[in-house]
């Protein structure tokens, strides 16, 4: 239901407060804390309470919520120059950084057959040649990244880059002779609009750069 144009509702925002508004626009269906914290975010105009809907509130209800929203405004106010600009934040950015942030914390874990706990790992080294053999017909806008401080993991810059949409690959592989991790990647995006955005977005923190649009062939 798209409550924003919804009548009922609107014949109910004169008799609610904030905190009630919140609380009918989740369906009634929200932990105490997350309508606070949502509605210190709304008060402090670091979020727009059109963007509060049921499904943003069940994900919310999922996390710790201190937890959450700490590591998040350390990632806006670090890598989103838009945040830095405007501080406020967007509800497809918060949105996917929430479905990272629960996966990360329930389902970042796999056994192995000898019942050992492994991190589930992201393959930088063959991904786009595995998408270039299974995705004919498909298109593909590659970026490159330069200048990675040394520090920077692999998985946090990828992870900075699928916020701004579905990636086809990330590539980082180490040198061959000093096995040391190196300072450039490559990742594929499947719309040049997402490219874009995400250039953008990061362009302050590292050299990139749009190096071909093509339509992957067999």
């Amino acid at each position: 239901m798209d409550i924003n144009n919804n009548e009922n509702y609107s014949a109910c925002l004169p008799g609610l407060s904030l905190m009630e508004e919140i609380f009918y626009r989740c369906n009634y269906h929200l932990q105490v804390d997350t309508c606070l914290k949502l509605e210190e975010l709304i008060n402090s105009k670091k979020f727009k309470l059109e963007d509060v809907d049921e499904n943003l509130c069940e994900l919310l209800d999922k996390t710790d919520i201190k937890r959450l929203f700490d590591e998040f405004e350390y990632d806006q106010f670090k890598f989103n120059s838009n945040y830095q600009k405007t501080g406020q934040y967007e509800k497809n950015i918060l949105v996917y950084f929430t479905r990272k942030w629960l996966d990360s914390n329930t389902r970042s874990i796999e056994k192995s057959p000898s019942g050992n706990v492994n991190k589930l790992e992201y393959d930088y080294v063959d991904s786009k040649l595995v998408f270039y053999d299974t995705n004919p017909g498909k298109f593909n806008f590659e970026l490159f990244i330069g200048q990675v401080p040394r520090d920077f993991s692999r998985d946090n810059l990828r992870e900075m880059f699928e916020k701004y949409g579905k990636i086809n690959y990330f590539v980082m592989r180490d040198g061959q002779i000093t096995k040391e991790r190196r300072n450039f990647a490559f990742v594929g995006y499947d719309n040049i609009l997402n490219a874009r955005t995400a250039m953008e977005n990061v362009n302050n923190f590292f050299f990139i750069r749009i190096l071909n649009s093509e339509m992957v062939f067999l």
